[in-house]
C-alpha cells in the first residue's frame, strides 16, 4: 500500500495518473536535476524548419513560443550539449545561458 512505499522510499515522488497529484512536484524535481545540464536561450527558427522546434520538444523543454512573420520565436531550455546545433537559430546578442534551478 502507500503508506508502505513511502516509508520504504522516503525521498519518492508519488504521483497518480488519474489526478495528476503529484505531477507539478515530478516536473520540478526533473528540472532540479537538469540544471547542470541545460542552459537557456532564445532563438527565431524560420518556419520551414519545424525540425528544429521538434529537437527542441525532443531534448529540452520549451518555456514560451509564438509564431511571428519572421518566424517562430522560442524561449528554452536546451541541452548544453546541443548548443552548436541551436547556435544557428539564436537570437542575435542572446548567448545560452547556464540555467541554475
Amino acid at each position: 500500500d502507500l503508506q508502505r512505499a513511502r516509508l520504504l522510499v522516503p525521498d519518492a515522488i508519488f504521483i497518480s495518473a488519474h489526478t495528476r497529484e503529484g505531477v507539478p512536484a515530478l516536473e520540478e524535481r526533473c528540472l532540479e536535476l537538469m540544471a547542470g545540464t541545460q542552459g537557456s536561450a532564445e532563438l527565431l527558427v524560420p518556419p520551414h524548419r519545424y525540425d528544429v522546434i521538434a529537437k527542441l520538444h525532443a531534448l529540452g523543454h520549451i518555456q514560451e513560443q509564438d509564431h511571428r512573420d519572421d518566424g517562430i520565436y522560442v524561449r528554452a531550455r536546451i541541452p548544453l550539449t546541443q548548443t552548436g546545433f541551436f547556435e544557428p537559430f539564436m537570437i542575435k546578442g542572446e548567448a545560452v545561458t547556464q540555467s541554475v534551478s
